[in-house]
């Protein structure tokens, strides 16, 4: 069965290939972090270059370095360039991954135009309502997020069934879509192995961005160290056997790499796992605060958006201040009174009207008109606010209540006589 299908089934421990990577590291692994950080580099700026054509041939050079770290032999930064030898099929193999990728972040960007253009139509005021901006905030959050995780899961999903093929055509000489047809029949061959080996390295990498990136620097060897155990597991090296003393023809024999007894890929899962966690419940704990202030403070815009809706001084004619005080004549008696202006001048006592503590919430303040009906002793008898805010009319009328005026004569006689006091009030 092996030489049918040409690889082992169910040869893959996904733990264990990271304690047997930790081992095989061991001694050199200064010197593989040193390549990896130049592949790194070269990588990063092939990815300002659609489909990255620079990042298959390193990852070649990267499997080329391991290889040769796995069988005792030497290698350095130019064993990793030797993976432009194989830059043509490894670019073809590529584009079975980047190109769906590429595709789906061209809609990405359409989506977040076409988004921009809605937002561009709405006729959004200068000061909007949190409640008209956050559907709006959300919707393009939303898309975002749900590219992303189909960008993700699309990635995941084609990486792994792709998970042998830089090895492939390295150790193997295979062709971009032999090396695909084969790395597709290998990984359903060992799929709960690949997947939970893929599971780990997404773990460990997460765990190395939550220790402010360099972490993930760092867990890089031991992944690729990893893969290429489970590589090797998978497709064991055929090697001929010394020909025996009796001169009996040389025999092939299949290699694979030692399972240690490290406990290294129990260790590093578990710390993973542990980091993760706490990450997990920190950012949960910053999300439920976030969303708490914010649901605060729109509920706190709402309330002052209400109160100031029912506070509000209604929509009508402003009443018109009467002409400056004047004096009486015997040809403007109305029903025995006598209509005069402002009197605010004429007051021999004019009490300051309180400023209520609720208008000083609102931070209510303006001019309120009190219109007013002095008697024959210069005693109001009524009063009655006409304009200001509804919340300083009833400390105004208080006010004016209190006012004293000396008595209006009308040919000798002391009159009624009805006008107005201005109150101001200003916020303290």
């Amino acid at each position: 069965m092996q030489q049918q299908f040409d690889f082992n089934r169910g040869a893959i421990r996904p733990i264990q290939c990271l304690s047997d990577g930790w081992e095989m590291l061991k001694g050199q692994y200064g010197a593989f972090l040193g390549v990896l950080i130049i592949g790194f580099l070269i990588i990063l700026v092939g990815a300002c270059i659609p489909l990255s054509p620079l990042l298959p041939p390193m990852i070649c050079g990267i499997y080329l370095c391991l290889f040769a770290m796995m069988h005792r032999q030497p290698f350095n930064s130019s064993t990793l360039f030797k993976g432009f030898n194989f830059f043509g099929q490894s670019f073809l193999a590529s584009l079975v991954v980047t190109i769906p990728i590429f595709v789906l972040s061209i809609v990405m960007q359409i989506g977040l135009g076409g988004l921009g253009a809605v937002v561009d139509t709405l006729k959004v005021e200068k000061n909007p309502k949190p409640e008209d901006v956050l559907p709006i905030l959300f919707g393009i959050l939303g898309f975002l997020a749900g590219m992303y995780l189909l960008i993700v899961a699309v990635a995941l999903v084609l990486g792994t069934l792709t998970a042998f093929v830089y090895p492939l055509i390295v150790d193997r000489k295979l062709g971009a879509i032999d090396a695909i047809k084969l790395s597709f029949r290998a990984v359903m061959a060992n799929f709960f192995g690949v997947v939970g080996l893929m599971i780990l390295s997404q773990l460990l990498i997460i765990a190395g961005v939550m220790m402010f990136y360099v972490g993930a620097l760092f867990v890089a060897p031991v992944i690729f160290a990893a893969w290429a155990i489970a590589y090797r597991r998978v497709f064991p090296l055929q090697i001929s056997q010394p020909v025996s003393q009796l001169g009996a023809p040389s025999q092939q024999a299949v290699w694979t790499p030692p399972v240690s007894a490290s406990k290294a890929g129990l260790v590093l899962t578990l710390s993973a796992l542990a980091i993760v966690g706490l990450g997990v419940v920190s950012f949960a704990g910053i999300g439920y605060f976030s969303y708490y202030a914010v649901t605060k403070a729109i509920e706190k815009a709402e309330q002052e958006r209400k109160q100031r809706e029912i506070y509000a001084t209604p929509a009508s004619t402003p009443y018109k201040l009467p002409t400056p005080y004047q004096t009486p004549t015997p040809n403007n008696p109305s029903s025995g009174k006598t209509m005069s202006g402002v009197l605010n001048g004429k007051a021999t006592n004019l009490p300051k009207p309180p400023y209520p503590a609720v208008a000083k919430t609102v931070r209510a303040t303006g001019a309120v008109t009190v219109q007013v009906t002095v008697d024959e002793n210069g005693n109001v008898v009524s009063a009655n606010a006409v304009s200001g805010h509804p919340l300083l009319r009833a400390s105004a009328e208080q006010a004016a209540r209190q006012a004293k005026f000396s008595p209006t004569l009308l040919s000798g006689k002391p009159v009624k006589v009805t006008g107005v006091i201005v109150y101001n009030f200003v916020a303290e």
